[in-house]
């Protein structure tokens, strides 16, 4: 069953309801969310009149708990679905992965680190490496997944007990595991999706700042925009470290990520994160297959000629930011080809009402 939260309201050019059903509105855009977002109907942003919700319903609602619209800076649409409801707290999985790329560039801003340049020789230098290479492993290489190291977790399924993903959460310390892996080539030269090297990033940082993730994570990102600690929790592993994927979040707050990424890394007037860590950090760094590439932990996708910034998690957890069309849009749910069916929901049924 679906919960809509229907967002009526008056405007100052009348009644919504007698709007002609012709007609496209398009507000300026929003003020920045403070407690709560400002809303408005689909069709005040450009949605043709009355089609997004229809849209919504001829998608398959088995595999979502929520999906939010955000359109211009306005909540547009706030849809939930077996059981889910409003200001409930759901697992991101990897999509965490880029709030940690976010919550690293800000630290770079502040001086927390020098650069992504930075090395495990620099701050994990206690750790015994299987190959001296792995010492050589930057922030970078692990923003980018490419830190050379030999592990596979896409080939096996997640369930399955030989998937090396299982052995690094059974282990007794995470980095230790990552650096006693052997290595397959020169790190920054292939692409492997690997969750033990995207550890190497959270841990880094814990490293350079002396103090723990998940309270840096709230000063540098989660309090400028609003989001209260009763409203997210990070996972931390057996020694008190943050888990690189275990942040839950409530999904109109990871919309507002999504905002200030829009936004150019501006909150309602204080530059949160700086605009030229957004730039390299959502820029192409790796080549994954035709209309998809990687960032800095962001997943960066092309369809129809518009570009598509994605933070993506295991079932279709997923943030996607369309420049384009100042279009944020957050799924969570149980797709069971992951962030692709997600991605497929805003393919096929939202972005063709604004192309």
């Amino acid at each position: 069953m679906k919960t809509l939260r229907v967002l009526l309201r008056s405007t100052a050019i009348g009644l919504i309801g007698l709007v002609s059903t012709s007609a496209v509105l398009c507000l300026a855009s929003a003020p920045f969310p403070t407690t709560n977002w400002p809303v408005a109907l689909p069709e005040e942003t450009g949605f043709p009149v009355g089609e997004l919700e229809v849209a919504v319903d001829t998608f398959t609602s088995r595999s979502l708990t929520s999906l939010i619209v955000v359109k211009n800076g306005y909540l547009v649409y706030e849809g939930y679905w077996n059981g889910f409801a409003a200001g409930e707290m759901t697992a991101l999985y990897s999509a965490t992965k880029s709030v940690n790329s976010l919550v690293t560039g800000i630290a770079i801003d502040h001086g927390i680190l020098p650069n992504e340049h930075v090395t495990v020789a620099d701050y994990l230098g206690e750790y015994e490496v299987a190959d001296e290479r792995a010492a050589t492993i930057s922030l970078m290489h692990a923003l980018t997944l490419r830190t050379g190291i030999d592990y596979d977790e896409w080939s096996l399924n997640y369930s399955d007990p030989n998937n090396p993903y299982n052995q690094w959460l059974a282990a007794e310390d995470r980095i230790a595991f990552v650096l006693s892996l052997p290595m397959a080539e020169e790190p920054g030269s292939v692409f492997r999706y690997q969750t033990p090297g995207s550890q190497l990033v959270p841990r880094l940082v814990e490293e350079a700042a002396g103090r723990d993730f998940v309270s840096l994570a709230g000063q540098l990102l989660f309090d400028p925009l609003g989001i209260p600690a009763s409203r997210y929790i990070w996972r931390l592993d057996t020694h008190g470290h943050t888990r690189v994927g275990a942040c839950n979040m409530v999904p109109t707050d990871l919309a507002r990520i999504g905002l200030l990424i829009l936004r150019g890394g501006q909150w309602d007037g204080v530059q949160v994160v700086s605009e030229q860590w957004l730039e390299k950090s959502t820029s192409p760094a790796v080549q994954i297959r035709y209309g998809m590439q990687f960032g800095y932990h962001w997943w960066l996708r092309e369809t129809q000629g518009v570009s598509v910034i994605g933070a993506e998690g295991y079932g279709g957890q997923c943030l996607f930011i369309v420049p384009e069309y100042d279009l944020v849009v957050v799924t969570t749910g149980d797709f069971s080809d992951g962030p692709e069916g997600a991605f497929r929901l805003l393919c096929t049924r939202l972005l063709p009402l604004l192309q």
